[in-house]
């Protein structure tokens, strides 16, 4: 979320500068997989999978013209693993399905919500807009901001709450995942205030 509010609240900064910006969130991301490569117990390996694969969505903060098909095409490799969670808890745990349901549910939620303030890439502010000038209550360029967080309301809040009931590293890997989601938060926030460099 962080980078989503940068991003929605400033000009594009040069390269390095965006390097900065998402290091954050690729060292989070970089954990959860780290976290399911060390994994070494049998009840929740297809969960940390289906995390693990279904990560690298959060790099389309960093993906040029096309982050909405990006998004899409890594989506399949993190429903694989979640298919065989439904098929192994479906009529048994609905916590086990509620957890997919959430998650599968952001991960497509996301593209959209690209395709309608992202398409081309992260949205930068165009200059009508500066950090200083605006109001703290006032709304992002687009609803850029506003949008994201109610896609992490409607989805991530309850992937969250459904990692809670499971617990042990299932619960721990969520919250690594949350953490980089807020984090993309903040950029789009911050593009909206900084404009794009000449």
């Amino acid at each position: 979320m962080d980078l989503i509010k940068k991003a929605a609240a400033q000009k594009k900064p040069g390269e390095e500068e965006i390097q900065k910006l998402v290091t954050p969130i690729s060292e989070l991301m970089g954990k959860i997989g780290e976290m399911e490569g060390k994994y070494r117990g049998k009840d929740f390996v297809n969960h940390m999978k289906t995390v693990a694969e279904g990560t690298p969505v959060l790099g389309w903060v960093v993906v040029e013209k096309t982050p909405g098909p990006y998004v899409k095409e890594l989506i399949g490799s993190s429903e694989f693993w979640s298919n065989k969670i439904l098929s192994t808890y479906k009529g048994k745990d609905e916590n086990q399905i509620g957890w997919v349901n959430a998650f599968n549910g952001f991960l497509k939620a996301l593209v959209p919500y690209i395709m309608a303030h992202h398409a081309t890439g992260l949205s930068w502010n165009t200059g009508t807009r500066v950090a200083a000038a605006a109001p703290a209550a006032a709304p992002t360029v687009g609803g850029a901001e506003r949008d994201f967080k109610a896609l992490i309301e409607e989805h991530l809040a309850i992937y969250s709450a459904e990692s809670k009931k499971i617990g042990g590293v299932v619960q721990e890997q969520a919250e690594v995942f949350e953490k980089a989601v807020n984090l993309e938060l903040e950029l789009i926030a911050k593009a909206a205030t900084q404009k794009k460099p000449a």
